[in-house]
This record gives structure tokens, C-alpha cells and sequence, in this order.
């Protein structure tokens, strides 16, 4: 029976980064002469590994959040390399231009794409701009934190990352500019290179369009949200456009993250791709090791190296409380209580991982659930939406369900810690 391999994107905090790289060439001669490969460390070795100094967190200003009624994606917008495009992007945010709107479009294999399903009567701008010229490429000295991979690539003289955006660039023409990877984030246009300007936007759910490469604005890329884009039924008409309005996904907001509420937003960060870190990571996934491993490629793509994204550690030693929580939204919720300082809050469990995180910085939850009263001993379970005292571990207590917006009925319980 072949068992199944997973990665969790978890960062547990600081540990000691302790393995041993092992070349592409001694895997091979391994493989070769019929011998097992070693055992090396794994990307969820390197990940459980790193220390906080391997991440950054997004940036408000250049982070969207586009609401869907199954949830929110979390958009990282790129201004080094689209900076016309990432500002008019930015405007149309805080207009609302996208509030309303739908996703239009989704072609298996290629993209999902979302903007104005009415073309004859197309929503009025306010700040934005209509037209745009198109930002394929920019120059090199846009690009300060450019890592370069050394693997051969056909779409580019060199390519590697810039502040964990994959890309690609031509020293000799002095030009970068953004790869078509899964997940990254383009500005739909028509024959003409000006007829974009970010009110049409696309993410790619396929195999990497790299000839796309040059030939369209990559504006950024999705660092959360990607199961509810990939997932989106196909659509029948041609590039998988939707025939019938009631297919369309409604968006329901777009809001840079800067202009929501701390408490609403999602707590995110990306590992920084200038670090030994991030080479460990990548080296990881270029050169296997054993026991299930029987060939190392010695290789590794563009798209196939990402940088990984985690939400961060909760500190068990700071007192979380939020005294605007109140009657929460229907879902399923697991929660912690934890005293610092006689202070009590509920946590958000992140199903199969180890930590707890404030249900604030869990993508999908909306803000952390307060318990008044001490913590005592024991536990309980507290079912359905809202309140519901919680065995022994409250008196006055109550637990806040919180769910991702839709989610069904469910339950909550308290552990005592």
C-alpha cells in the first residue's frame, strides 16, 4: 500500500537547523550501483527547523483579501514588478470596485478568473485608471532581493526568487520579471498590451504557463485561498468561461489588508528566500533522499521550489483576550483555554498540526473568543453556535463558535492546559 506523503506548512518556532546536504551526483551513483539513498532532511524537516528570522510577514499595504462565500484569499500583490498595475490594483480596492463583482472563468488546467461579468455595462471607475501600459518586464534594479537558483531553465537566462516571488531574468537585456508558477496572479488582457489594468485578474490553478512569461503583467501571487480557487467547477464554454450566471462565483469584497481591522486579519508569513534556510528548503526537494526516494533528480524547477507560507506561532507566554468577542458565527471550532496573568482566552486549534493560534490569525475565523472567569480543572464541550458552558473549566464562561463565513453547525470544546 503506498502511504501517502504530506508537508505541513507550520513553523513551530526556533530549533537549531541541523543536517547535511548531500549532492545531486552521490545520489545518482547510489541509485546506479542498486543502493538505498541516505536519508536526508525533509522541506517539513527544514520548515519544523527554522527560526523567526527565516519568515516576514505580508505586508498590509500590498496584501488583498477577496472575501468568497466559501471563504477568503489572500493576495500578495508584487510592486517591484507591476508598480503602475499594484497602484491602480490598490485604488480599485479601497473603492470597492470589486465588491459585487464575480468569478467569471474557470478553465481546467490553466486559470481561474474573476473581474466585471457585464462587458456592455461595465462598472464605473472612480480613482482607478481604464488603461494601462503593460509591465511584462521591468529593469534589474527594481529587483533588490534577487536569489538565484542555479538549475537551467528553458524560459530564461537565469532564474530564482525576489523577496519569495518566482522569477526570471535576462542579465544581458537588463530586463526581470515575474514567472507564471501555480498560484501567481496575472492581469487578464486583450490583443492590445494596454487593455489591462488589474480590473480583470486571474490566478494560475494548472501546470505553470511559462510561455506566458513576457507576454501578460504578473501583478502577485495567492499565499492562501488556492483550495477554494483550484476546486471551482470548470466552465462549459470556451476557456471555460461560464455560460450561465448562476455558475458565477459572487465576490463579496476586496479589501487591502491595511484598511481591515488587526483583529480581522489573517496572520500570515512567508519564509524570506534569502536565507541559508530557504536554500536547505529547496535543496530538500531537488535531491531526495531514501528510503522512499530510489532516484534523486539532482534538479529542481522554478515552479516546483515556492516559498512556503505558515501562519505564525502563537507565544504561550503573552496574554491573548479580545473584549469585543461575542456570539460567534456557525462552524466548527476546537478551542484552548490558557491562563497568563489570570487572564483566560480561547484559542483556535489548527486541526492536525500541534499549535493553537488566536482565532483572529487562523485565515477564515474572525476574532479571538474571551472567557471572563478562571479556568479550572477539568473540561467540556459546548455544542451548536454561540455560548454553552463548558463543564467544569468555566463557571460564568462561555466559548465563542467561530467558523469559517457558510461553514456548518458544529461543535467546541474546551481542553484544559
Amino acid at each position: 500500500m503506498q502511504k501517502a506523503l504530506s508537508v505541513l506548512t507550520k513553523r513551530p518556532g526556533a530549533a537549531a537547523l541541523a543536517f547535511v546536504l548531500l549532492a545531486g551526483g552521490a545520489g545518482a551513483a547510489a541509485a546506479a550501483a542498486g543502493k538505498e539513498l541516505p536519508p536526508k532532511a525533509t522541506l517539513a524537516d527544514v520548515i519544523k527547523a527554522s527560526n523567526a528570522a527565516d519568515w516576514r510577514p505580508l505586508d498590509p499595504e500590498n496584501t488583498l483579501y477577496m472575501e468568497l462565500p466559501a471563504g477568503r484569499v489572500v493576495i500578495e500583490l508584487a510592486p517591484a514588478f507591476a508598480p503602475r498595475h499594484a497602484a491602480n490594483i490598490r485604488a480599485m480596492a479601497r473603492e470597492h470596485y470589486f465588491d459585487g463583482l464575480a468569478i467569471l472563468r474557470s478553465q481546467d488546467n490553466w486559470v481561474v478568473q474573476w473581474g466585471d461579468p457585464d462587458e456592455k455595462n461595465p462598472k464605473p471607475l472612480k480613482t482607478a485608471q481604464a488603461k494601462l501600459a503593460g509591465e511584462f518586464t521591468v529593469p534589474l534594479s527594481n529587483d533588490k532581493h534577487f536569489t538565484r537558483l542555479p538549475d537551467r531553465d528553458g524560459y530564461a537566462p537565469q532564474v530564482g526568487h525576489s523577496n519569495g516571488f518566482p522569477v526570471g531574468r535576462d542579465p544581458k537585456n537588463k530586463q526581470t520579471w515575474l514567472a507564471h508558477c501555480y498560484g501567481m496572479v496575472g492581469v487578464a488582457r486583450g490583443n492590445e498590451a494596454d487593455s489591462g489594468n488589474g480590473g480583470a485578474l486571474y490566478a494560475v490553478i494548472g501546470n505553470a504557463p511559462r510561455h506566458l512569461d513576457r507576454n501578460i503583467t504578473v501583478v502577485g501571487r495567492v499565499v492562501s485561498g488556492m483550495s477554494l480557487l483550484s476546486v471551482l467547477p470548470r466552465g462549459a464554454a470556451p476557456m471555460g468561461f461560464y455560460d450561465k450566471p448562476e455558475q458565477m462565483v459572487p465576490i463579496q469584497a476586496v479589501r487591502l489588508a491595511a484598511d481591515v481591522p488587526e483583529a480581522e486579519r489573517s496572520r500570515l508569513e512567508v519564509m524570506r528566500t534569502d536565507t541559508a534556510t530557504y536554500a536547505a528548503a529547496v535543496e530538500a526537494q531537488r535531491n531526495r533522499g531514501g528510503p522512499w526516494t530510489k532516484v534523486a533528480a539532482g534538479h529542481i524547477d522554478l515552479c516546483n521550489a515556492p516559498s512556503p507560507s505558515a501562519n505564525p506561532p502563537l507565544d504561550l507566554n503573552q496574554p491573548i483576550s479580545h473584549p469585543a468577542a461575542r456570539r460567534g458565527r456557525r462552524g466548527t471550532t476546537v478551542g484552548h483555554c490558557l491562563i497568563r496573568r489570570k487572564r483566560l482566552s480561547g484559542l483556535i486549534y489548527n486541526a492536525g498540526h500541534e499549535r493553537a493560534y488566536p482565532s483572529s490569525s487562523y485565515p477564515g475565523f474572525a476574532g479571538p473568543a474571551y472567557f471572563p472567569d478562571r479556568c479550572r480543572r477539568g473540561g467540556g464541550a459546548a455544542l451548536g453556535r454561540g455560548q454553552g458552558v463548558a463543564g467544569k473549566c468555566a463557571r460564568r464562561g462561555f466559548l465563542a463558535d467561530y467558523g469559517a463565513p457558510g461553514g456548518r453547525r458544529g461543535q467546541a470544546y474546551l481542553h484544559h492546559r
